[in-house]
């Protein structure tokens, strides 16, 4: 406990020359928060109402004092007072990155009007890259009483890796569920730019199955800018199975760049190849809950043969089709 002069707590707190009311409610705010302790035997100030000369203040709540104080005039006035204002400890603790988001308010806001990524936010804003990402900076803004967007930074994710024939648009897109698949094509175009049963592609890409939904998301930051085209149309070939529909509709929810469409004639060539097979068991534990959007491109009589296979518990890989399936026509199923 230590003993202060009221004249030094109000030079402390940047008061000494405020206007009296504002003084006398400062100083009985903090003595309702148990900040001060008023000494009773000490001499009043002699002004009304009157306040004693000198007060105890324990050294936590001096500490507060002078955090709440901070609080109220120190930071930009974007950022919002009540988490903190309730919870002290926690402010002490996230004081650090707060003062610099504030002080990058104050003196760098015009930065804000261009995005950049959320790597490079973070290390104007903070000398360090990951902390927006993974060090607490989102839980930071939300104490802070900030919407990331604020912030004017963007995610990004790993490129799709692709193949482009050409960089003409419009043109089609085609992405390709599995690594075997997308280098038989990769090859096959280019040895020579034939159609892939019947239809012509500027480029493939490899869409690597739901690890990938992340660069999906994030196509418009990390695609050349041909791709972006609003001409473009993408297609998608993957395994027929609940998995590689529910893929396909997951790409389809976070692409914006465009709709995304299945290669029918690659499902139909692939229903027509396995009438004669046995086909393999579909892996265990498949979710089967697809929304229909998948389903809802193809003819009845294609539906049909897909639901066949799926309700059969198999499933049809993509592999099933070759180079030489791929440089063909489109089977037609009976």
């Amino acid at each position: 406990m230590k003993k202060r002069t009221l004249d030094a707590i109000l030079d402390e707190a940047g008061l000494l020359k405020a206007p009296y009311a504002r003084q006398y409610a400062y100083i009985e705010d903090l003595c309702a928060k148990g900040a001060l302790k008023p000494i009773k035997a000490a001499p009043s100030n002699g002004k009304k109402p009157p306040l004693p000369s000198a007060y105890f203040q324990p050294e936590q709540m001096r500490d507060d004092a002078r955090l709440l104080r901070e609080l109220a005039y120190d930071l930009h006035p974007a950022i919002r007072l009540n988490y903190y204002r309730k919870h002290l400890a926690i402010y002490g603790r996230e004081r650090e990155h707060v003062l610099a988001l504030s002080a990058f308010l104050h003196q760098h806001k015009d930065l804000l009007a261009t995005a950049v990524s959320c790597n490079e936010r973070s290390f104007q804003i903070w000398q360090d890259e990951k902390f927006l990402d993974d060090k607490g900076g989102g839980r930071l803004l939300s104490h802070c009483g900030l919407a990331p967007s604020l912030l004017n930074f963007y995610e990004t994710a790993e490129p799709l890796p692709a193949f482009t024939l050409m960089r003409t648009t419009p043109q089609a897109v085609l992405i390709i569920e599995n690594l075997d698949t997308f280098y038989t094509l990769r090859r096959l175009l280019g040895e020579s730019q034939i159609p892939l049963l019947g239809h012509t592609f500027g480029t493939l890409i490899y869409g690597a199955g739901k690890s990938k939904i992340p660069s999906f998301q994030q196509f418009a930051v990390s695609a050349e800018s041909y791709l972006l085209d609003p001409g473009n149309r993408f297609f998608y070939a993957g395994d027929l199975d609940y998995e590689g529909i529910l893929i396909f509709e997951a790409f389809a929810r976070h692409f914006s760049q465009s709709p995304i469409e299945p290669f029918i004639p690659a499902y139909a060539s692939m229903l027509a190849m396995a009438r004669s097979l046995s086909l393999p068991k579909a892996r265990l534990g498949q979710h089967k809950h697809h929304s229909g959007h998948f389903l809802s491109f193809f003819p009845p009589e294609l539906v049909r043969a897909m639901e066949a296979v799926l309700e059969s518990g198999c499933y049809i890989p993509q592999e099933i089709l070759t180079a030489a399936q791929w440089r063909s026509l489109p089977e037609a199923l009976p």
